[in-house]
């Protein structure tokens, strides 16, 4: 007998006509619309005077968003304690409880560590449940290995340059492409943060023409395929 995986159980209680489909044929760094990705939320840094928006995460269900673990152990040691949702630009430094909500817990990967890129995830427990609607909801994990001609979208706020440090304060998509393991790992032969190179866990995707890419620095950026394309 067949068990249901917890992503896909929370999948079944998303009403897909209540979400946009993704647009895929808009392939560069783009503002996203409201409602778009209503997974996507922004985790928020407690500076003393206000908060800091610096990375991302996608929520799971009504009381777990999935981040990466280089988010929450930083080396300056100051964790997020609170996640803004069901917006694509983020606005204001203070406690908003109509978007905000306080993180209860902070699950690492048990198999993390800071001086490799393996198995960089961390689960957020929030100390409420998420009242979802069509801005804020809950993603749906793909279970199956991504076909390389599949098309992929990046979502993600923060660092929009590896040159300056631009930044932005909108929820910004472009598309990618999956890229094979052998062919990845070609270009992380030589980089300590992977000295066992790509992991059979692990995928990449990219922009053959090298325009269009996730993260150049701390961030947790999602990233997508349309709901009803086979994989």
């Amino acid at each position: 007998m067949k068990v249901e995986r917890t992503a896909d159980k929370e999948c079944q209680k998303i009403i897909a006509s209540s979400i946009p489909p993704l647009d895929l044929h808009i392939l560069g760094g783009e503002a996203a619309s409201l409602g778009e990705f209503p997974h996507m939320v922004a985790l928020g840094y407690d500076r003393g005077d206000g908060y800091e928006f610096d990375c991302g995460g996608s929520v799971l269900s009504q009381t777990y968003v999935l981040s990466a673990a280089h988010c929450v152990d930083t080396l300056d040691r100051i964790q997020p304690t609170i996640i803004r949702g069901g917006i694509i630009e983020i606005s204001g430094k203070q406690f908003n409880p109509e978007t905000d909500d306080r993180i209860a817990e902070i699950i690492l990967n048990p198999r993390y560590t800071r001086k490799e890129k393996y198995h960089d995830l961390a689960l957020l427990r929030l100390e409420n449940p998420l009242q979802f609607t069509s801005n804020l909801n809950a993603v749906c994990l793909e279970t199956n290995e991504a076909d390389p001609t599949t098309t992929l979208t990046i979502t993600g706020w923060g660092k929009t340059s590896n040159t300056r440090d631009t930044r932005s304060n909108v929820l910004l998509k472009a598309n990618v492409t999956t890229v094979a393991r052998s062919k990845c790992g070609e270009s992380y032969t030589n980089w300590r943060k992977l000295p066992n190179g790509i992991s059979p866990d692990q995928m990449c995707a990219g922009d053959p023409q090298g325009i269009r890419d996730t993260c150049q620095t701390r961030c947790a950026r999602a990233i997508l395929k349309a709901l009803g394309i086979p994989v």
